[in-house]
């Protein structure tokens, strides 16, 4: 086995390790939960999955989620009213999308990556 595709697969199980640390507190997950994304997004490259993009889109969604939700949450803190409570909904669907994401990307690079190679890679017949 090569030296990056287990580096893939390491990152990728511990994506699925900080999961449950990070949804306990979702507000305090997001220190846990969007540096494993990037660190998901980075097993992509590393291992040269296929559908790394889904992994770069999920990152991007993850922190431009959490960064909504800290600039915003900073200005108007969080609320007690109805009102206030779709619009924190709204502000952190991103954020939780990307999260979700991740988790079936993940999920998706992993079992590709235990599957064997196929025979002739190149998908050409082979020449007698």
């Amino acid at each position: 086995m090569r030296k990056n595709k287990l580096l893939g697969r390491i990152m990728g199980v511990l994506f699925l390790v900080a999961i449950p640390f990070g949804f306990r507190d979702w507000v305090r997950g997001v220190y846990i939960l969007v540096p494993a994304a990037g660190l998901l997004a980075l097993a992509g490259l590393v291992c040269g999955y296929r559908k790394r993009k889904d992994l770069y889109l999920a990152f991007g969604l993850a922190a431009f989620g959490a960064l909504v939700f800290f600039s915003i949450g900073t200005s108007y803190g969080l609320g007690d009213n109805r009102q206030s409570t779709l619009w924190w909904f709204l502000v952190t669907l991103p954020y939780f999308a990307g999260i979700i994401m991740a988790f079936v990307a993940d999920l998706s690079m992993l079992i590709a990556s235990f599957r064997k190679p196929p025979a002739n890679p190149t998908g050409r017949p082979e020449r007698k």
